[in-house]
């Protein structure tokens, strides 16, 4: 079955929740990564309190890069437009923001020098 996706940011007004808090909760089986790059501006503009979203998949470890990169990647706004710091939801451990693309999968042995792996679920809390 075939699905029509369209970017939250072509749908939403850029002031649609800049005033009320925001949590937001993806589930999207490895689309994560094209789902953060149609919603920049609500990135942006948002008021977030919070988020939460599968990690595991590769497609979304493959991104990372993408979502690091600054100014617009969707990582950078999260960390310094929203004041939002990662976290494994399973381990709940903060994870090292400037490392976050160099964590291994789970089933590969971290690098020397680091206890962290990459995240099944990384949700993204107050700093």
């Amino acid at each position: 079955m075939q699905i029509p996706v369209v970017p939250l940011d072509s749908v939403l007004p850029s002031d649609a929740f800049s005033k009320r808090p925001v949590y937001l909760k993806m589930d999207i089986e490895g689309g994560e990564c094209r789902a953060l790059r149609g919603m920049r501006r609500f990135l942006q503009k948002a008021n977030l309190i919070g988020a939460a979203f599968e990690t595991d998949k590769s497609e979304t470890i493959a991104c990372c890069n993408e979502l690091m990169r600054p100014p617009n990647g969707a990582f950078q706004l999260l960390r310094f437009h929203q004041s939002l710091c990662p976290y494994d939801q399973d381990r709940r451990n903060k994870l090292p923001f400037e490392d976050l693309c160099f964590l291994k999968p789970k089933n590969v042995a971290p690098a020397v020098g680091m206890n962290a792996t990459w995240p099944d679920n990384m949700i993204w809390k107050p700093c």
